[in-house]
């Protein structure tokens, strides 16, 4: 990973219990972190730096490569460019963006104007990988979603995510207990989505992996920027 190091723990994870996922919303705030964004159309998007992508995929076995990974709010297509960038031509990039403006790049095969909260998946096929930089508010709901679109075998669901996400006492009684989470990887400094470098001073995000038929204790490791950027 490059500019990173990690350092793997483990963390306490509460016994699996069934219980019923949580009901569905539309994904109308294609936003994701706090902080500056681009607004288009009334949808605001938070552009994701490169390097946190880098390291993201990076956390899933690069052999096999996947072949099917889903861009979940594929906005200005960084998370498929790194994507392609990392996979080369084998790798099938889907692009999924609710803003009907947003445009298809060449590194993704296909490219959905949809809600990826709806049931739009028309394959029968599942994806190896489902990567999201998702609103907030509706996180939980993408990591749903995608544990449903990634093959039940293994399929994985990346997303960055504020670090608070971990907490919650909803959550603790449902999503931890419900879901295969693997890993979580901390970034040690506060990301920039403007592009101008500003961070917001207050809000601290990780790179959460969920793997589907994981059962055991997830672990955790930090991830640092590269090191002309942490000067």
């Amino acid at each position: 990973m490059k500019g990173a190091t990690l350092e793997h723990v483990h963390l306490a994870h509460p016994d699996a219990q069934p219980a019923e996922a949580a009901p569905r919303a539309a994904a109308t705030q294609p936003a994701a972190a706090e902080g500056a964004a681009q607004v288009t159309n009334g949808f605001e998007h938070f552009v994701t730096p490169e390097w946190i992508i880098e390291a993201a995929l990076n956390l899933i076995p690069q052999s096999p490569a996947p072949s099917l990974v889903i861009d979940a709010g594929a906005g200005t297509g960084v998370w498929g460019r790194v994507a392609r960038r990392q996979w080369g031509n084998g790798v099938w990039v889907e692009g999924i963006e609710v803003d009907e403006n947003r445009t298809r790049t060449d590194d993704y095969n296909t490219w959905q104007k949809v809600d990826f909260l709806s049931d739009f998946w028309p394959w029968g096929h599942k994806a190896d990988v489902v990567m999201s930089n998702p609103p907030f508010s509706l996180a939980e709901l993408f990591v749903r979603q995608g544990l449903d679109l990634a093959h039940p075998d293994g399929g994985r669901v990346v997303m960055l995510l504020r670090l608070a996400f971990l907490e919650g006492q909803a959550r603790g009684k449902g999503l931890w207990r419900e879901t295969p989470l693997e890993h979580v990887a901390v970034l040690s400094a506060r990301p920039s989505f403007t592009g101008n470098g500003k961070t917001d001073s207050k809000t601290a995000y990780a790179i959460f992996v969920w793997r589907n038929g994981y059962a055991g204790q997830p672990t955790i490791s930090w991830v640092h920027p590269p090191l002309e950027r942490a000067a």
